[in-house]
């Protein structure tokens, strides 16, 4: 059995996010290492060479001639250029920009998630509706023709987002996949506490990792579907909230389509664990 990794690096103007952006050098400290500029996508990004498995790679035109540079012709990575046109004309999930928005600005959304208002999980559309697009890449994929192995797995661009983190196996064990499930990290197992929205929104605990979902082409497809339903059912009702969120509901409407991998309180464990034979 084989698997193809499937990402996407598109600029969202992180670095003017409060919270969330560029962090220049003061009085001799260096910048957060944490933070989610260009400059830190990149150096995180730069851990997957180190994998062997096909990957594709959409990347936006700001990021192509460093993302080239880096993959240095590899021959298990295909790089895609994008720009925004063909976002809004490809990825279906950027038709949900305009109602995030709107429901992000309401002031009934506001007042809920008060205490959170510093975080772009809920107060920047354009990151909302950029983790809602993660398994249309895959899809467009899977349509054209571009996936050839068993599996396909959405993988984060930026997942290894610490400087000191370290793997010492590149290999997937595919042992962890199965034609009937997909496969999810969690940081804890989902309890009847995490199905309350609400609860969800103003706590913000972290239960599912949306850094790595995979699955075969066909299932993969099916489970796009049924997060596109969950995203309506929360704008319908009023309410947005980042993927991982979402998928605590995907998950309750099926628990025995998926394979969750306890990652003991950091998601990027997933890799430990699949590479662990």
């Amino acid at each position: 059995m084989t698997i193809t990794f499937v990402s996407a690096i598109i600029d969202l103007g992180r670095n003017s996010w409060n919270g969330f952006g560029d962090t220049a050098p003061k009085d001799g400290f260096n910048p957060n290492p944490y933070q989610y500029n260009k400059e830190n996508y990149l150096l995180w990004f730069s851990y997957y060479l180190n994998f062997s498995v096909p990957m594709i790679i959409f990347v936006d035109e700001p990021y192509w001639d460093d993302v080239q540079f880096i993959c240095c012709n590899k021959p298990n990575i295909s790089l895609i250029q994008i720009d925004k046109k063909w976002i809004v004309e490809n990825i279906d999930a950027w038709k949900y920009f305009p109602r995030v928005k709107e429901v992000m600005e309401s002031a009934k959304f506001q007042e809920i998630v008060k205490h959170r208002l510093q975080f772009p999980n809920v107060s920047v559309p354009q990151y909302v509706t950029n983790t809602y697009s993660k398994l249309d890449y895959v899809d467009h994929a899977i349509k054209n023709g571009l996936i050839k192995t068993d599996y396909v797995a959405w993988v984060d661009f930026g997942i290894f987002k610490d400087p000191g983190y370290h793997l010492t196996k590149f290999e997937i064990n595919m042992a962890h996949f199965s034609q009937d499930k997909i496969v999810v990290p969690v940081l804890h197992m989902p309890t009847e506490k995490d199905k309350n929205i609400i609860y969800s929104l103003t706590v913000a605990p972290d239960c599912f990792s949306a850094g790595f979902m995979a699955g075969t082409p066909a299932k993969m497809n099916e489970f796009n579907r049924t997060f596109k339903a969950i995203v309506e059912f929360f704008l319908a009702n009023n309410l947005t909230d980042v993927e991982q969120h979402l998928l605590i509901h995907c998950y309750y409407q099926n628990p025995d389509g998926y394979n969750l991998l306890f990652c003991k309180g950091d998601y990027r464990n997933i890799y430990k664990i699949l590479t662990s034979f």
